[in-house]
């Protein structure tokens, strides 16, 4: 009955090693998954073949507005940053900082360069100050 078990098991793909310990232990003999048949199909389908649960993605879940609030004044406070600080190396550097926002602002693309400094300004500015009441 033993030596039809193993024989069994060994044919199931079960690893040599672990078949010796379950004989060792009198465990019963489980049989491992083969890597190769899980490696075509696809996550999902092998999270669950294994018995592993699968959270939802995360974005099924809606956000509050104080979450997006949130990102999106940190997005604009590094957005501001990074033009503060190519906009003074820039000056650093020798270029005339004035003539080139002139310039920019005059041109084709001139609303689009006006609303993206513009926006991230007048947004960051507006939830920093809510913030500083809020806590006040």
């Amino acid at each position: 009955m033993l030596a039809h078990s193993i024989s069994r098991a060994l044919v199931a793909g079960v690893k040599k090693e672990s078949l010796m310990l379950a004989v060792k232990t009198n465990a019963p003999v489980l049989s491992s998954v083969s890597t190769r048949t899980l490696s075509s199909k696809g996550y999902l389908d092998r999270q669950e073949k294994l018995g592993r649960p699968v959270s939802p993605h995360v974005m099924i879940y809606s956000f509050p507005l104080a979450a997006i609030s949130s990102v999106t004044h940190r997005i604009t406070g590094g957005v501001l940053t990074i033009g503060l600080y190519a906009t003074g190396t820039a000056a650093l550097m020798g270029a005339d900082v004035a003539n080139i926002a002139s310039t920019l602002g005059s041109s084709g693309i001139g609303p689009l360069v006006k609303f993206s400094v513009a926006f991230p300004l007048i947004f960051h500015s507006a939830v920093g100050l809510r913030h500083f009441v809020s806590i006040a």
